[in-house]
């Protein structure tokens, strides 16, 4: 995985991150409560991490045989490329507010993606 919970709560507001991962029924309403949940909700937790997970999959599609995967995982361009993909594969499964921005952020993520699959972009 390329990215952890931290890698994309630098990336995201945790509120935003909880609210989109959490099935519990339960508002999640400000800023504290969501980091909370995020450290220790384990429902909430493992839907970001399969989300993380589903996210570096996607891009070892594009990066297999690109790059060195084990120096890739410490690179920054690599984890903020799978936290928006993971954000918007997030949001798609609870369409809100913020829609146009995760969309950007995906395609973004996807063109960067195939730069580097071709050759044309450098991580990191």
């Amino acid at each position: 995985m390329y990215a952890t919970i931290d890698d994309l709560t630098k990336r995201q507001d945790a509120l935003s991150i909880a609210q989109l991962a959490n099935d519990s029924g339960e508002a999640i309403h400000t800023a504290a409560a969501a980091t909370a949940a995020l450290a220790a909700d384990a429902d909430i937790i493992a839907v970001v991490e399969q989300y993380l997970t589903d996210a570096s999959l996607y891009a070892d599609s594009y990066l297999n045989g690109c790059l060195d995967m084990t120096l890739a995982a410490n690179q920054t361009a690599v984890q903020e490329h799978v936290c928006r993909i993971a954000l918007y594969r997030m949001w798609q499964r609870k369409p809100r507010g913020n829609g146009d921005l995760y969309r950007m952020y995906y395609e973004d993520a996807e063109k960067w993606l195939r730069g580097v699959q071709q050759r044309k972009l450098k991580p990191g």
